[in-house]
C-alpha cells in the first residue's frame, strides 16, 4: 500500500493507521520538517478519527529531540523519565508510553512518526521501536518517491506545452 498510494495525505494516513493498529497506540502524528518548522501532516486516534491541534497534542521536547538529532525516543513513563524532567506539556498531556522515530531520506532527517499512549506505561517494545524504524524509514522513501513522481509529471506536462507552443511557432513560421 505504501508504493501504491498516489496522494501524499494518503499515504501518510495509511503510514499512521498502520503504525497505530500495530502498536497499540492511543494517538498517532506524521510530522514533516520544513525549513519554517515542522508541519504536522497527519494526525489520527485509535479509532483514526483526525485530531484537531496536533501541535499542542505532542511533546515538542520529545519530537524536536528526534528531528534534531535523528535517533528515535522511547520511553516507557515520560511523567518519570529524568530526560524530560520539567517539561510542562508532558505534564499537562499526563503521557506515559511515547514512541518517536525519524522518517529518513538518503539520510536526512525529513520528519518524524510520533506514537503515543496517555494512560498506558510501557506500551511500545524494542520490538516495536526496531519495527518502527525500519517502517519510517520505508515510509520516507515512498513519500520521496511520490513526491519525485509527481515533480517528474509536472514538469513533464511543462515540456509538453513547450514542445506544442514551439511546434507551432515553426509552423507559423513556415507558413508566412
Amino acid at each position: 500500500r505504501l508504493t501504491s498510494a498516489e496522494h501524499p495525505a494518503r499515504l501518510l494516513r495509511t503510514v499512521l493507521d498502520a503504525a497505530i493498529g500495530l502498536t497499540g497506540a492511543r494517538r498517532g502524528f506524521l510530522i514533516l520538517r520544513e525549513a519554517s518548522g515542522a508541519r504536522f501532516e497527519a494526525a489520527r486516534n485509535l479509532d483514526r478519527e483526525e485530531l484537531r491541534s496536533p501541535a499542542t497534542s505532542v511533546s515538542r521536547s520529545v519530537l524536536d529531540r528526534v528531528l534534531r538529532t535523528g535517533l528515535a525516543v522511547w520511553t516507557d513513563n515520560a511523567m518519570e523519565d529524568r530526560r524530560f524532567a520539567g517539561n510542562p506539556s508532558l505534564a499537562e498531556l499526563h503521557l506515559h508510553s511515547i514512541a518517536c522515530v525519524p522518517l529518513r531520506v538518503k539520510g536526512r532527517v525529513r520528519g518524524a512518526l510520533y506514537l503515543d499512549h496517555p494512560e498506558r506505561p510501557a506500551l511500545f517494545t524494542r520490538e516495536d521501536l526496531r519495527w518502527l524504524r525500519a517502517f519510517s524509514d520505508q515510509a520516507a522513501l515512498a513519500l520521496g518517491n511520490l513526491l519525485a513522481r509527481r515533480r517528474i509529471k509536472a514538469l513533464n506536462g511543462r515540456l509538453r506545452r513547450l514542445l506544442r507552443a514551439r511546434t507551432r511557432e515553426l509552423g507559423d513560421a513556415r507558413a508566412a
